[in-house]
This record gives structure tokens, C-alpha cells and sequence, in this order.
């Protein structure tokens, strides 16, 4: 999990970089909980993966 969310903060930051006048606000509360609902989808989808190969 704690890939997923230095991840998220990664992306935020570089956002924010570009952008001097960047708010995160909802939006970048919004852009951080789709990365890291993305991380655990794939996480996820990996690990069956991986369960229905073994079987």
C-alpha cells in the first residue's frame, strides 16, 4: 500500500511543480484516491492472476 500512496504523492507533487499556483483541494484529493483505487485494482488483479495460474 505504501507504494500506491508515495506514488500518489509523486504525481501530486509533479502537478504541483508545474503549476505555481496549483490548490489540490477536491481535485487533488479526487486525482490521489483514483491512483491509489488504481494501484489496489492492479494489485489485485495480479494476485488472482497469479492464484488461477498456480491452479
Amino acid at each position: 500500500m505504501t507504494v500506491h500512496y508515495g506514488l500518489g504523492d509523486v504525481i501530486l507533487a509533479g502537478v504541483a511543480h508545474n503549476n505555481p499556483n496549483y490548490d489540490p483541494g477536491w481535485k487533488g484529493f479526487f486525482a490521489a484516491l483514483v491512483v491509489i483505487a488504481g494501484g489496489a485494482i492492479v494489485l489485485v488483479g495480479v494476485i488472482a492472476g497469479l492464484i488461477a495460474w498456480r491452479t
